[in-house]
């Protein structure tokens, strides 16, 4: 059931007894289309002259509004227009919204009286004209499931429940992402191991004593790793032996 946002003092007044400030009159079908305008865009249509329902392909172009589609799907915003006597419209035409699919809301429906009140319906496409007044989404390109847990990991995230609500809604699943962050964390805390492939770092100074510490495959420097300050020795590019720094000292 749609939702009737149609404001005040317009709502509840009577048929033609005030103007909007778009030029036209409360609860007919034209002034409820230009409040969705409004409602879209925050920027109420210009009267530029005749608002006759009849008249808003051309009404809503000269608003800038000229894009016409098929059909309002895929989450754009149309209005639909109905020349007069087209549809059963009467004299006026007749004009409706739709926000993103063919199940579409009105003020004063022609048929089979003009009551002036909200409604709500189902039309078939080809019976109108749809002005778009707002453009459907862009899906937006998502990242990696390794991508995300890296930016958790960096605590981009937030925690506990907060992430997980963040991820769902950004659309990821929590469940995937934080084993991957489990993932990486293990990876991290397992420490260098014999044979991993190094490289030489910038020297630091561990209990007086200089060393030229290691940096493991994934980048990390061994200095800065989480399970603690570790002496590399390594000869070429291999890890041959890893010591605690604490058990080192002087000769």
């Amino acid at each position: 059931m749609a939702t009737n946002t149609y404001p005040e003092p317009y709502r509840s007044a009577a048929l033609d007894a005030l103007v909007d400030p778009s030029g036209c009159y409360s609860r007919e079908c034209t002034s409820y289309c230009a409040w969705k305008i409004k409602e879209w865009t925050g920027n109420w249509p210009k009267h530029t002259g005749d608002f006759n329902a009849k008249n808003w392909v051309k009404r809503l172009a000269e608003n800038g509004y000229k894009t016409i589609v098929k059909t309002p799907v895929g989450n754009g915003k149309c209005i639909g227009v109905c020349g007069a006597g087209k549809n059963g419209s009467g004299a006026y035409g007749h004009v409706l919204s739709a926000d993103n699919s063919l199940t579409i809301t009105e003020y004063n429906f022609p048929q089979p009286l003009y009551t002036a009140k909200f409604h709500e319906r189902t039309v078939r496409a080809e019976d109108w004209t749809w002005v778009q007044i707002v453009a459907p989404k862009k899906p937006t390109a998502k990242k990696s499931v390794a991508q995300i847990a890296q930016e958790v990991l960096e605590g981009k995230w937030g925690n506990g429940n907060d992430r997980k609500n963040r991820l769902k809604a950004a659309g990821y699943n929590y469940d995937e992402v934080q084993a991957k962050v489990n993932q990486l964390v293990g990876a991290r805390n397992a420490g260098p191991k014999l044979g991993d492939k190094v490289k030489t770092s910038a020297t630091k100074d561990i209990n007086g004593i200089k060393l030229n510490l290691a940096i493991i495959n994934d980048g990390q420097s061994v200095w800065r790793r989480s399970y603690g300050s570790s002496a590399v020795l390594y000869k070429g590019n291999v890890v041959r032996c890893v010591v605690p720094s604490s058990t080192l000292r002087k000769a």
